[in-house]
This record gives C-alpha cells, sequence and structure tokens, in this order.
C-alpha cells in the first residue's frame, strides 16, 4: 500500500491554516474589532451598533454603541426601522440616469421636475425655448408617467429667472422650505419628521419654485405633529407614533 508523501500533508495542513487565518481575519473584523459607531450615518450604521436617540430629552437619532443606548435607557429594537432599507432608487434619480442625457440633446432643454397632475404624477419637462419641432419629439410618458413641457419664466414675469435649480433648501423637519438654495450635503442625523419628506417635492409653479400640493405629505405632517403633542415628554413614544404615520 502506497503511503501519500509527507508534502501531501504538508500542503493540507497550509492550506487549512491559512483558511483558518483568513476566517479568523474577517470574524475579527466584522464581530470583534472595536469601532467607534459614533463616526457612522444612520445610512451607514452597522448591525453592531444601535440607533437611538442621542440623550433622554432630544429628538435627533444618531448611530451609537449598543451599550451607550441601553445605558441611557434609550434602547428600544423597533428603532431598527429607522435603518435606511435598500429600496428602489426614486422616480427622479431613474429619470436623471436612463433619460436625461438623451433629454438634454432637445432644443432648449434646461431641467425636469416630477409634479402632481391632477391624480397621478407627471414629468414636467422645463425649456428655456419651446418650438414645435421640439415639441413634436417630446416622449409620451417617462416610467409610465404623462410628460408635459413649458417654458421656464423670467424675471420680468414676477417668476423665478431662468436656470435657477428648483428643490427643497430645507434638510430636516415638516417646515419645507423650497428655493434656488438647494444644499449639496445635509447632516445624517434623523429628527423628528424627517420621515414625511420622502412625499414633499418642489417645482416652478406660476414662475415661483413652491411646494407641490401633497395629500399624502398633508396627511403624515398631520399625523406626526400630533405625535409629538400626544408625547411631549415621551422621547421614545413620539419616535413609535412618528414611524406609524410614516408607513401608512
Amino acid at each position: 500500500m502506497n503511503k501519500i508523501p509527507k508534502t501531501v500533508y504538508f500542503i493540507f495542513g497550509a492550506t487549512f491554516l491559512l483558511v483558518a487565518i483568513i476566517a479568523g481575519g474577517w470574524c475579527y473584523d466584522n464581530y470583534l474589532k472595536p469601532i467607534d459607531c459614533k463616526k457612522y450615518s444612520l445610512d451607514n450604521c452597522p448591525a453592531r451598533c444601535a440607533i437611538c436617540p442621542t440623550c433622554p430629552t432630544c429628538s435627533a437619532l444618531a448611530c451609537q454603541a449598543v451599550q451607550t443606548c441601553k445605558d441611557m435607557g434609550l434602547y428600544e429594537p423597533w428603532l431598527e426601522q429607522m435603518r435606511p432599507k435598500e429600496g428602489l432608487p426614486s422616480p427622479e434619480d431613474t429619470i436623471r440616469q436612463m433619460y436625461e442625457p438623451a433629454l438634454m440633446q432637445l432644443p432648449g432643454y434646461d431641467h425636469f421636475a416630477v409634479i402632481e397632475c391632477e391624480t397621478t404624477l407627471c414629468v414636467k419637462l422645463f425649456f428655456k425655448t419651446l418650438s414645435p419641432e421640439t415639441t413634436s419629439r417630446l416622449p409620451k410618458t417617462i416610467e409610465n408617467m404623462p410628460v408635459v413641457a413649458g417654458i421656464i419664466p423670467t424675471s420680468d414675469d414676477g417668476g423665478a429667472s431662468g436656470g435657477e435649480r428648483c428643490g427643497i433648501e430645507s434638510c430636516h423637519g415638516l417646515d419645507i422650505v423650497c428655493g434656488p438654495n438647494v444644499p449639496d450635503v445635509c447632516t445624517e442625523i434623523y429628527q423628528l419628521g424627517d420621515g414625511c419628506r420622502k412625499y414633499a417635492r418642489c417645482a416652478a409653479i406660476d414662475g415661483a419654485c413652491a411646494l407641490t400640493p401633497s395629500a399624502d405629505f398633508d396627511a403624515c405632517k398631520a399625523c406626526v405633529q400630533k405625535c409629538a403633542n400626544n408625547f411631549a415628554t415621551d422621547n421614545i413614544g413620539v419616535f413609535s407614533c412618528e414611524s406609524e404615520c410614516v408607513n401608512k
């Protein structure tokens, strides 16, 4: 009977040791290595950290160590619902990535906005100038939303000057401010009412940048304001109440 060469045992042993070292390193990096949870935003809060209010009387949420949340008496598993989930891109992101490169080839095209048109959402295309030829080339729908077109008002018409941005200027809360000064970066700390902001949109309406009418936003805002009144001294309760408003 042939004996297995020692080199084979050595190779198997070395391979097993290498795998063990790699697995051990991965385990350490992901489960044992100390991490500073405060350095992470809510969007990137690791599973080993927790999301909870920054203090017993604060309404702002932050990524913190689990034990820190427990020591303050603020650790609640349901707050993990605030941890952003990966989902479908917003209509604006989809249009910007997939359709706007072609729209920019249209003469006079400036920007687009997703707005409410009666009982549905529409994609409104804004042009500096709009000719019949360009109108004939417009798509009927984009992402199953009807397409409408308009010319950017000039300052002489009492509206926003051509080329101005129109978006949400405020970063947090229920008080939506529309205008051209859209921030490029906002703080990642979650504040009461931020969940309702997914229903809010700004658009150029009658020459001015304004909040588009939205029954969903109005209902969510009223619900959160009621939560704030009913749980004025209960920081945990108010966030629990808010989550029901946002997910209705």
